[in-house]
């Protein structure tokens, strides 16, 4: 080993320039879960500066052994150059790793464009499967505003922004199932009942029972 080096530098001495290495487009994210690093790192990759997101490789955090390649599908926008300030940097955690089925797990959550309209901002999910050791595309949850996991009271909660600043508004909470189907467990709606005044009505339902 020492003597391919020695000749690897005589060789560049001799005037016989090294070949560019091409650059490669990724960005690699491991995440802490109440202070422990998590047993998965994501590896992002993109095409080239002007390519969105291409796939997402999971790795063991310990090993670097790929377990599996996340395809991205084509509706989600998130371009390199739009990403990245420098190498390796983002001004938005547009990636994260949060319990949403509330197993212990974490799952893998990634912003579905950028930019965004406040109000607006989607995700996909993908929850990890402990038997199958991979992570599976939740499209209920993914189709939810905004979903964020409520630890203490086990709901997935999402918040619909309507006019006055934000003052009128719907907040849902789901319950999951092991399956991973949805269910809504409450639901506060805020409306403006006195425009002059701005004074606002607030209606709240909380299933019970069932009902």
């Amino acid at each position: 080993a020492a003597i391919g080096l020695l000749l690897g530098a005589t060789s560049l001495a001799q005037g016989q320039a090294a070949a560019p290495k091409p650059q490669k487009y990724e960005m690699k994210f491991q995440f802490d879960q109440n202070g422990t690093p998590s047993m998965h790192s994501y590896v992002l990759k993109w095409d080239g500066p002007e390519s969105s997101l291409k796939s997402i490789d999971v790795e063991v955090s310990e090993t670097g052994e790929v377990i599996q390649t996340i395809e991205i599908p084509a509706d989600v926008k998130l371009v390199w150059k739009d990403r990245s300030e420098k190498k390796n940097e983002t001004h938005d955690k547009f990636i994260d790793s949060l319990d949403y089925n509330f197993d212990k797990y974490s799952d893998l959550r990634l912003t579905k464009s950028w930019p965004y309209k406040v109000g607006q901002k989607f995700y996909l999910v993908w929850l990890f499967d402990e038997e199958k050791n991979k992570y599976i595309l939740n499209e209920e949850i993914s189709k939810l505003q905004g979903p964020v996991p409520n630890p203490k009271t086990k709901r997935i909660e999402t918040t619909d922004i309507g006019g006055y600043a934000g003052f009128e508004y719907v907040k849902r909470g789901y319950s999951i199932n092991p399956k991973g189907k949805l269910k809504v467990q409450s639901k506060v709606t805020q409306t403006i009942s006195d425009r002059s005044r701005l004074t606002f009505k607030r209606d709240v339902r909380v299933r019970i029972a069932g009902e």
